[in-house]
């Protein structure tokens, strides 16, 4: 994201800094105006940048339209994706009309990098600039190793920066969820919120993969789900695919002793 609109489009000679060309000015998707799928493509192929820097959310839009229209899209050497988690639906997306590679790096605002992607699918820490701890959803209290978590459970990211002096943060807690949704036939894009310990709500566009969640989350756990026009991102402008909405504590405080 370079210069941000604030009402209708800037040409694209203002969204140059440098060598670098920033294809959209909108802060969320539901401002693009129609046709902004179409002028970021063309203005892809005729930049022809050797290296096309995304957020998935928004790759993975303009790929869906591409597809459908039958559009021509122009391939860059390699693709990274940065700013959010990609889902693998968003991949899926991206990947049916991009074959160049697509590399993903994870991290965030606080920590910057910490995982990149190889070329062989793997996330590889960011060791000069932080240090990353896999945290068992049994017990957030000790320090764990990746050999703690079973094979295809569920942990939690805790990272720890190097060098920034002026927010150092210590087993900073980060994560998210995917894959049983990209399962779904139909399924484009989803938000699940986890609205208490028994209780998942999701929103999605396209199929709305209850059974999914269910089946995930299993029969003592309430699920909704609901189709939208349309799927909201964060005040930083990145989409969640999944945010937890009440505090997290394995060792709840006890009450007053008499």
């Amino acid at each position: 994201m370079g210069l941000r609109s604030e009402a209708g489009t800037i040409h694209s000679e203002k969204r140059m800094l440098g060598r670098l060309l920033f294809l959209n000015e909108y802060g969320t998707t539901p401002e693009w105006p129609e046709g902004h799928e179409r002028r970021v493509l063309e203005e892809l192929a005729e930049y022809q940048p050797p290296v096309l820097e995304a957020n998935p959310s928004l790759l993975a839009r303009v790929a869906r339209w591409a597809e459908r229209a039958g559009a021509r899209v122009w391939q860059p050497s390699l693709i990274t994706l940065t700013c959010e988690f990609p889902s693998a639906l968003q991949l899926r997306a991206i990947r049916r009309v991009f074959r160049c590679p697509v590399a993903s790096s994870y991290g965030s605002t606080e920590a910057g990098y910490v995982l990149v992607e190889c070329e062989h699918g793997m996330l590889h820490q960011n060791v000069q600039s932080c240090r990353v701890d896999l945290v068992p959803l049994a017990d957030g209290r000790g320090g764990s190793t990746a050999a703690e978590i079973p094979a295809g459970g569920l942990g939690r990211i805790a990272a720890t920066t190097f060098g920034n002096t002026w927010f150092p943060l210590l087993r900073f807690e980060v994560g998210e969820m995917d894959r049983a949704l990209a399962e779904v036939p139909g399924l484009e894009q989803y938000r699940v919120d986890q609205e208490a310990p028994q209780r998942v709500s999701c929103k999605v566009i396209g199929e709305p993969g209850r059974g999914a969640l269910a089946a995930l989350f299993g029969a003592g756990v309430e699920v909704r789900a609901a189709e939208v026009p349309e799927l909201r991102p964060e005040k930083s402008g990145k989409f969640l695919l999944a945010a937890r909405l009440f505090p997290l504590s394995p060792n709840p405080p006890e009450g007053p002793r008499a």
